[in-house]
């Protein structure tokens, strides 16, 4: 896959690489903080009842608790998933800045849960990921959460938005410039029609003007004839 940036994608490039590297960091930090809070007793502490609190709480699988204990299906999702993200990133990066922005946040919150896996455990990648924002008014599917997770559901998003609204290869985006190209045509179809209606209007008077001049320098002749 060959890869020409311009400036602007560029730029797009760096952005990119900082929401990785500010995204793990950051998530990294605010699980340090919770575990803290933790340890001295602050928390759980209720944000809005009913809605969110925070409360520590270590995951040793997917969300809701899934897969726990599949060490090796998380590495080996990680090893593929990073590589294939940052081609798909990369490549986005030729077609606009939300997608690949979108897939910079994903790769940001993978990273962030991989390296607690793979430093917090007592073997290969089996560490539990430290979660801390629980979310309690989906009922059944309530969940604890933390900022990887978070990024990883706003690079989704990003990743619709881009892909189907803002990019220049968008999904929706290609039927718009499909139906304003089928408009363009029928407008410059209307107006070339237009435009050889009024050169035919114009021929015609011309002939009618030169018909009566002709007719008038005929009675000219003849009445000077009389």
């Amino acid at each position: 896959m060959k890869l020409n940036f311009d400036k602007k994608a560029k730029i797009n490039l760096i952005i990119c690489i900082g929401i990785i590297v500010l995204g793990v960091v950051f998530d990294q930090i605010t699980k340090a903080v919770f575990v803290n809070l933790d340890e001295k007793g602050v928390i759980p502490l209720t944000i809005i009842p009913g809605v969110a609190s925070f409360v520590l709480a270590y995951n040793n699988g997917a969300a809701w608790g899934s897969f726990g204990g599949s060490s090796i299906m998380f590495f080996c999702l990680t090893v593929l998933a990073v590589p294939a993200f940052v081609l798909i990133m990369l490549y986005r990066l030729k077609y606009g800045k939300i997608s690949a922005f979108g897939f910079a946040f994903v790769l940001s919150g993978a990273l962030g849960n991989a390296v607690d896996r793979l430093f917090l455990g007592d073997g290969f990648f089996n560490g539990e990921v430290r979660d801390f924002l629980q979310l309690e008014f989906l009922g059944p599917l309530s969940f604890i959460c933390n900022l990887a997770d978070i990024l990883l559901g706003a690079g989704v998003v990003l990743l619709i938005i881009g892909m189907a609204f803002t990019d220049k290869d968008a999904i929706f985006k290609k039927e718009v410039h499909e139906n304003t190209g089928e408009g363009n045509t029928i407008d410059n179809t209307s107006e070339s029609h237009n435009v050889q209606i009024l050169q035919e209007d114009e021929n015609n008077i011309s002939e009618i003007v030169v018909s009566n001049e002709e007719n008038i320098d005929e009675s000219e002749d003849e009445n000077e004839r009389n």
